[in-house]
């Protein structure tokens, strides 16, 4: 007779079968011996009581009510005494198709780096957006889950898709190294599927999963399910406790109860590769997903965590500096200088621990918060000294950091009126063409918004041109070089438009602003009937509000909506339309909290208000749409 070990591939090859689904591997064992000695049924049970007789598959712990039916049926002559007890699962995946159905073992180990087997059909991203769901919902103010990471790995070789066991892993995480005193989690399967809107679903397949868990373990220990799912409820009895949920937080609030979301959050005081591993998130939902409420909401919770002597200055240093990204793409513009200057003073305080690009670093940070709240007088005393080191020694600085002092101080003085922006744009300009290609359309958008508004129109015709690819532009970027040609050719008397963007009814994200500063300059462009450049200002102003939508406060984006409307009104010129929209736009001047937009909106307002005129108020819109 062959080796045990090579009988055991020959007959039925998936070992991981064997060992993660051991009853389905019987029961295929059972078919295969039956086509292979379909005229004598006594040799095939004679094969396989000598198989399940072999050390290999007795280790793997068949489940005892396996054994005792295939005695019963005379498939097997004894149970091995040997044979060791089932251990219980934990959390297990489930999947299945019109063919078959697996029980998914999930290995569960910490890591210093998430590591998901490819196998597998959730990702890292998912698991750590339920962990932020899980926050929000505990309201701990430092309670942050998105500090951990894992290993999870399975032993089936079964290839699976669909968001079906990504509550299952996100549960198996949560209880992993958790004291599980009452068993509760030792034998447990979800089967429940969470949507956009945090209601639960049912999965694919419910009935032909659980049948899987029955098939391959006598009982469970809980099962999670859909409030009203009838496939689901048949399986019931077989566990010991059910959970039959609504929402994603309806699972939080058992957790809860059951301890669990308490022992999480009391966990240690947070590391350095902890916090390492919540920037890296950070990171993510900022500068890659863009999802800023997200980001800030992470950041605060992070900021108000205990942290070890591992973490770093640097490390607290980065977290701030997020939070003011964050908090300025919200339109939180007075916090964001906030932050910033407690970037800046921190920084000051290090002293020889520091340097000067990561004092640049800092400085440029508040600058961009300056800008924002249109406090230029105070971001141009701040960034003069780094401009002349800019020239005076550039090698003491990055070339990044160069280019963001140089680039931020010439829009600047576009902002004010000023002289002396082209010089800083032209040297970021021959540093990012060696260096940062891709960010070369965006400065030369601001260079040629500093030639229209100094009059310049000539050269900035001969400098706008068309791009000759125009896939070397970010959205971003190519949406605003729109926007000022279309400008151009308004202060040129002509016409100029873009079809694609006359028509787009959903921008791209973070482009709603351009469109609106593109629609308002075609609407204002000579020879256009009056109800196109009335429909321009309103598509202008929806698109505004969109952006105002998707931040919690967008004080620029609101004045400009209120100026918008009255440079309408000029355009019309029904004079009984004046005084409402004048009273609009200081109901949005009151409501305003940047206290430097809302003085300067107030003494715009108190020059024109007795007679506004299409060019006056046009004057001040420009000086609003800055880039």
């Amino acid at each position: 007779m062959a080796q045990s070990s090579d009988l055991t591939h020959w007959l039925f090859g998936r070992q991981d079968l064997l060992q993660t689904n051991p009853v389905l591997w019987i029961d295929n064992l059972a078919g295969s011996l039956k086509w292979l000695c379909p005229a004598d049924i006594r040799k095939s049970i004679w094969t396989m009581d000598r198989i399940l007789q072999l050390p290999e598959v007795i280790a793997t712990g068949i489940p005892h009510h396996k054994m005792e039916l295939l005695l019963q049926l005379g498939w097997i002559s004894r149970i091995p005494s040997s044979m060791p007890e089932q251990e219980r699962p934990g959390v297990v995946g489930l999947v299945a198709d019109h063919l078959s159905s697996f029980v998914v073992p999930l290995q569960v180990a910490p890591a210093g780096r998430w590591c998901i087997d490819t196998r597998l059909p959730f990702r890292a991203e998912t698991l750590q957006d339920q962990y932020a769901q899980l926050a929000r919902f505990a309201q701990i103010g430092d309670f942050v889950p998105e500090r951990y990471c894992f290993q999870i790995s399975t032993p089936l070789k079964q290839f699976m898709e669909g968001p079906s066991m990504d509550l299952a892993a996100f549960l198996a995480t949560m209880v992993n190294g958790f004291e599980d005193s009452k068993g509760i989690f030792e034998a447990c399967c979800v089967l429940a599927e969470q949507d956009l809107q945090g209601n639960i679903r049912s999965s694919g397949f419910a009935t032909e999963k659980l049948a899987a868990f029955t098939r391959e373990f006598s009982g469970g220990s809980l099962l999670i399910r859909p409030m009203n799912c009838q496939h689901s409820a048949r399986y019931d009895d077989s566990f010991a406790n059910v959970w039959k949920i609504a929402t994603v937080n309806d699972l939080f609030r058992r957790l809860q109860t059951e301890g669990v979301i308490h022992a999480l959050a009391c966990r240690r005081p947070i590391s350095g590769r902890d916090v390492s591993t919540t920037i890296d998130r950070l990171v993510d939902l900022i500068r890659r997903q863009r999802r800023y409420r997200d980001g800030l909401d992470l950041a605060e919770r992070l900021s108000q965590h205990e942290f070890d002597n591992s973490v770093t200055f640097r490390l607290r240093q980065k977290i701030l500096d997020l939070r003011c990204q964050a908090e300025r793409h919200l339109g939180k513009a007075e916090q964001a200088v906030a932050t910033a200057y407690q970037l800046c003073e921190r920084e000051k305080e290090l002293e020889s621990a520091t340097s000067y690009d990561q004092s640049a670093d800092a400085e440029t940070s508040l600058a961009a918060s300056l800008f924002d709240t249109h406090r230029f007088e105070e971001l141009l005393r701040l960034l003069n000294p780094w401009l002349e080191r800019c020239f005076r020694d550039p090698r003491s600085l990055m070339p990044l950091n160069r280019v963001k002092i140089q680039n931020t101080y010439a829009r600047a003085l576009i902002a004010t009126g000023r002289e002396g922006w082209e010089l800083p744009l032209e040297t970021s300009l021959s540093i990012q063409r060696e260096i940062f290609p891709h960010d070369v359309p965006r400065t030369e958008n601001y260079l040629l918004l500093g030639l229209i508004r100094s009059g310049r129109l000539a050269e900035a015709g001969s400098r706008i041109g068309v791009p000759q690819d125009w896939r070397q532009f970010q959205p971003m970027s190519l949406w605003r070089r729109a926007f000022l040609r279309a400008d151009l050719a308004r202060c040129l008397g002509q016409q100029w438009q873009v079809e694609d963007m006359d028509s787009c009814e959903e921008p791209p994200s973070g482009c709603a602003r351009p469109l609106a500063f593109y629609l308002q300059s075609t609407a204002r462009q000579n020879g256009r009937n009056l109800d196109d450049r009335v429909a321009r200002f309103d598509r202008a102003n929806t698109l505004l509000t969109i952006d105002i939508k998707t931040a919690q406060n967008k004080p620029i984006e609101s004045l400009m909506r209120g100026w918008l409307n009255l440079l309408k009104t000029t355009i019309i010129g029904d004079q009984l339309l004046f005084q409402p929209c004048i009273e609009a736009l200081k109901n949005e001047i009151r409501g305003t909290r940047i206290s430097t937009v809302a003085d300067n909106s107030s003494k715009w307002l108190s020059q024109i208000e007795q007679g506004p005129t299409e060019e006056a108020v046009g004057k001040i819109v420009d000086q609003l749409l800055v880039l």
